[in-house]
């Protein structure tokens, strides 16, 4: 069951993302490091000291829950054979608006199917009104307007030798070896596609978002998290591709904009993400043998709602202790 945190946030019971693993081993150091945490040194050394050295956890977001859902509802859709992602049916209609109850013709329509584990995975969402735009009712909405919209498009999700499909599919490889320094990148690849007209394989993922515009396009490159998707795709999976698919999705009571693109990357662009793990990680492990973690701001700390730990830096240096184990929990 969902539970409301001290904030009045949603949270979820799932296992806490994996993040950065620093392994210390004699002279040797061995860092394991994914795009989050990459993005937490880049923003501010003070978060990634709270989050990823001692661990701290803020509460879950409703955005954060609601993307969550929303990628399983779709990859629940293309784990499905082409021939039955059809449209919406009178059989399922009335589970389609309701979304309350499981779908009374079994288990041979993936749409339903997909609806039932947005469902399922946003169960924290229930205690959201129908009003609010992450709410259960509107993420129904959501997937029907997308699979609508692509309904005849020709992709089908890889599968693995033992027959799983790729999809959640975590992957790890050695970016950096050094002197007593060893880096590995590490990420969760959401979905590997198939194109059955012109047989590409390329890793796709999808993206909810308040907005669908200027902003969007213009993070399609330079963005390391989308060039280390492509460069763990190409290192563990041997695609040998350089194509990336991003799925937009607008979040919103009264629009249904979608928004599919396709972008590249080349060794160039994988240099440039070696370069910036390489840089930020030294940086963040001198700051471990320091124990000095500067602050950045003010941009960081305002931005996207705020930074979680704000209040907390805005304490007297003596209080701020106090105000983690207060606020946050222990990640696991």
């Amino acid at each position: 069951m969902p539970v409301v945190n001290y904030q009045g946030l949603l949270t979820s019971k799932k296992p806490p993302k994996r993040m950065l693993e620093v392994i210390r081993d004699g002279k040797e150091t061995i860092v394991n490091i994914n795009y989050s945490s990459l993005e937490l040194m880049q923003t501010c050394m003070r978060k990634a000291k709270y989050s990823l050295l001692d661990n701290w956890a803020g509460p879950d977001s409703e955005a954060l829950l609601f993307g969550s859902a929303i990628h399983k509802g779709i990859e629940v859709w293309y784990v499905q054979p082409r021939s039955q992602r059809k449209r919406v049916s009178t059989v399922c209609m009335d589970y389609q608006v309701l979304a309350t109850t499981a779908p009374s013709h079994g288990e041979t329509c993936a749409r339903c199917m997909s609806v039932d584990a947005f469902r399922k995975d946003g169960e924290a969402l229930a205690l959201l009104g129908p009003e609010n735009k992450r709410g259960i009712e509107n993420g129904v909405e959501i997937l029907n307007n997308y699979f609508d919209e692509y309904l005849d498009d020709p992709f089908e999700i890889v599968r693995s030798d033992d027959g799983n499909p790729m999809i959640e599919y975590h992957a790890q490889a050695q970016i950096y070896r050094g002197f007593r320094l060893t880096i590995n990148y590490h990420g969760t690849l959401d979905i590997v596609f198939r194109d059955t007209i012109t047989g590409d394989i390329f890793v796709a993922d999808h993206k909810t978002t308040w907005q669908l515009g200027r902003d969007f396009y213009n993070r399609l490159k330079p963005n390391h998290q989308y060039t280390g998707y492509v460069w763990l795709g190409n290192k563990t999976l041997g695609l040998n591709s350089n194509r990336f698919m991003i799925n937009g999705i607008q979040v919103a009571k009264t629009k249904r904009a979608l928004a599919r693109q396709f972008t590249e990357r080349n060794e160039e662009d994988f240099e440039e993400l070696k370069n910036a793990v390489v840089f930020n990680v030294k940086n963040y492990l001198a700051c471990i043998d320091s124990g000095v973690f500067p602050q950045n701001s003010p941009n960081p700390c305002t931005m996207y709602g705020s930074c979680s730990f704000r209040g907390v830096c805005d304490l007297p240096a003596n209080m701020r202790e106090q105000s983690l184990n207060l606020n946050f929990t222990p990640r696991q």
